[in-house]
């Protein structure tokens, strides 16, 4: 009788819930708050057009899907919130119907890719408009920019205030004769557009048409 009560004290201690002294070494699960997460975001790019004329650039930045390229109306590459509309990027031609192709003629342009391209159609097909704004593009070798054209030797930067709102239209024009024997503002007839006349310090004329 006494071996059954033995027993059965046993099975009693035995069974007993834990007390707090015999949990206190238990670690507690980890708990995470909704600070100590850390959120996944993910940045979207600018808007994108895909058909020809619409809108790019612009507060928004929108651009063009390819093979368009943004033709901006200042040619400032969207400075200052500067907007323009999609154009095609692969211009076609008679002789090449079935293939991008760009004529080989030698028209530097400073493009929005801060590149010098051969001509626009070129810079078109990289998909880049022509970007008229000043040391944007280093000159190609005796050359100087004249807005997004480089001019070379023998020729002067004319500049027309066109009055249709494109701005300020560049050419690069050969130098009168009057020009050969001294190079300056004086040899340069502005009779038929007047306007004025800088020289810089490499001795280059930039004149300026106020009229168009």
């Amino acid at each position: 009788m006494r071996a059954h009560l033995i027993v059965a004290a046993l099975l009693t201690v035995s069974c007993a819930p834990a007390t707090d002294a015999q949990t206190a070494d238990t670690p507690a699960p980890e708990t995470t708050s909704a600070g100590d997460v850390e959120e996944e975001t993910t940045t979207a790019g600018p808007p994108v057009a895909s058909a020809i004329g619409d809108g790019c650039g612009g507060p928004d930045a929108v651009t063009c899907a390819p093979p368009l390229y943004c033709d901006y109306f200042d040619d400032l590459c969207g400075q200052g919130d500067g907007a323009g509309s999609c154009k095609q990027s692969q211009p076609e031609f008679e002789e090449h119907p079935d293939e991008p192709y760009c004529p080989e003629i030698v028209d530097w342009v400073c493009a929005c890719d801060g590149e010098v391209h051969l001509n626009a159609c070129k810079a078109s097909l990289a998909g880049q408009d022509v970007q008229k704004a000043p040391d944007a593009c280093t000159p190609p070798t005796d050359t100087f920019g004249c807005g997004e054209h480089f001019c070379g030797a023998g020729q002067y930067c004319l500049k027309v205030h066109d009055d249709t709102g494109l701005g300020i239209i560049h050419y690069c024009k050969t130098l009168p004769a009057a020009c050969t024997d001294e190079l300056t503002c004086d040899c340069l007839d502005g009779s038929s557009c007047p306007g004025p006349c800088e020289q810089d310090g490499d001795g280059n004329l930039f004149y300026t048409c106020m009229g168009g």
